[in-house]
């Protein structure tokens, strides 16, 4: 199992051990807490998620071989959401990223309970997520073309 599906797995099971609604969205804005904040230069438009009623950023670094994600929100809910995506993701390779194919918000029991503009939210973000993945994979193919 790799990074990418070992990490949905636990997540899979965290929050089916929150039987309500209630419980897993208290569990997204905790979540959210974690985030550090960013600098204004990281709050570009290059990295903001497009679709989103609110302000949502993701961006990630290559290095060693893995992306490392960064993101926040102006608003608690995509806050959750945004670092949920970054728990998911950071530090796994761009392959592993690519080849992680999951309906994650009807796995963990969210999109029955989000707007459906916020489940839009997160599926961009999962697509922003394998861009960068795409791209990191390119520049590593790239550089070892040279």
């Amino acid at each position: 199992m790799n990074t990418v599906d070992a990490r949905f797995h636990n997540l899979e099971q965290e929050f089916h051990e929150l039987e309500s609604w209630s419980a897993r969205y208290q569990h997204l804005v905790e979540i959210g807490k974690t985030l550090a904040p960013l600098s204004p230069e990281q709050k570009s438009d290059e990295n903001r998620i497009k679709g989103c009623v609110s302000h949502v950023w993701l961006g990630a670094k290559f290095q060693q071989e893995k992306l490392f994600f960064w993101g926040d929100s102006d608003a608690v809910m995509p806050k959750g959401l945004v670092a949920l995506s970054i728990f998911l993701f950071s530090e796994a390779t761009p392959t592993e990223i690519l080849l992680f194919d999951t309906d994650v918000l009807t796995k963990l029991g969210l999109r029955q309970n989000l707007t459906p503009t916020r489940a839009l939210a997160m599926e961009n973000m999962i697509r922003r997520v394998k861009e960068l993945a795409k791209r990191a994979l390119q520049k590593e193919t790239e550089k070892q073309l040279e």
